[in-house]
């Protein structure tokens, strides 16, 4: 009995120095823009994604929601179909991540794991520039800075040549030893994704 008294306030202990360093929820407003109910996003989001708290204070919040609900008919067919389409950027501008589905719900776990595994990446410079056979220009090696540390990123993709990021700040996500930077390209504002591999230091 002695031994319980003595266990049960350790347990307890342990406990709430676990809870104390759970680190507090992201703060995200929703972007003026969007065409679904506040109320319907700050439930789901409440409900499948504690990682973040959905507001209306554009200040307070480093990242921005843009939720909208597209309607559409597929070929000749009578249903209409509903796309949501959810876009995450910070103060800057930067973009974060852009999820699409026909799901709500799945589209608000996507993009909830997008922000909680996103970092900051600066691509200070690209090196190793060669023509492809179609005059396109293939970046194999890019400097970059994440966290403060400073990185050589490798295009993981061989068989499909990696686009080319000019020097600036990137979102990315990590996988494994890489990491998927993502990025608007010019003029189509097509958001694309590309594989690199962290090869090396600089």
């Amino acid at each position: 009995m002695k031994l319980l008294k003595q266990f049960v306030p350790s347990v307890l202990m342990c406990a709430s120095l676990l809870y104390a360093q759970e680190p507090p929820p992201t703060r995200v407003a929703l972007s003026n823009a969007s065409n679904i109910p506040a109320e319907e996003i700050v439930r789901l989001f409440g409900k499948e994604c504690s990682y973040i708290t959905v507001g209306a204070d554009l200040a307070a919040a480093p990242y921005v929601l843009q939720a909208t609900k597209t309607i559409t008919r597929s070929g000749l067919r009578i249903e209409r179909v509903a796309q949501f389409d959810l876009t995450v950027s910070d103060q800057e501008g930067i973009l974060v991540g852009e999820v699409s589905g026909t799901s709500l719900k799945s589209a608000v776990k996507e993009i909830c794991h997008v922000v909680k595994t996103s970092v900051m990446v600066e691509i200070v410079s690209a090196q190793n520039l060669k023509l492809d056979r179609e005059t396109h220009t293939e970046v194999s090696a890019i400097h970059v800075v994440v966290n403060g540390e400073h990185a050589l990123l490798d295009c993981f993709e061989r068989n499909v040549p990696c686009a080319t990021i000019t020097p600036g700040k990137y979102y990315a996500v990590r996988q494994g030893d890489g990491v998927w930077v993502t990025y608007r390209m010019p003029i189509t504002h097509q958001v694309t994704r590309s594989h690199y591999k962290v090869s090396g230091s600089w």
